[in-house]
């Protein structure tokens, strides 16, 4: 291989990485967003809203857990095939 052809593999492998620290950040952000509107919307009323709006960020919090995951097992995926 170049080593031009190596140094654009090595950025690409370090824009990869990032971008997946970048998404797993968001996706932490999201989370704890998420619980903290969880916990105020319940501690103020218990109405068919509430319910409504705690299962709907439930399933916020699952996918955006399930995101990070996904992101997270490529980043390492990435680190393996670097080294």
């Amino acid at each position: 291989m170049a080593r031009g052809q190596e140094r654009s593999t090595c950025d690409r492998t370090h824009s990869d990485v990032d971008l997946c620290r970048q998404i797993m950040r968001v996706g932490t952000v999201i989370i704890v967003a998420s619980f903290l509107a969880i916990i105020v919307a319940t501690t103020i009323s218990t109405g068919r809203f509430v319910q409504v709006l705690g299962k709907a960020l439930y399933y916020v919090i699952v996918l955006s857990a399930a995101v990070s995951a996904v992101a997270w097992l490529y980043r390492n995926w990435v680190e393996r095939r670097r080294d």
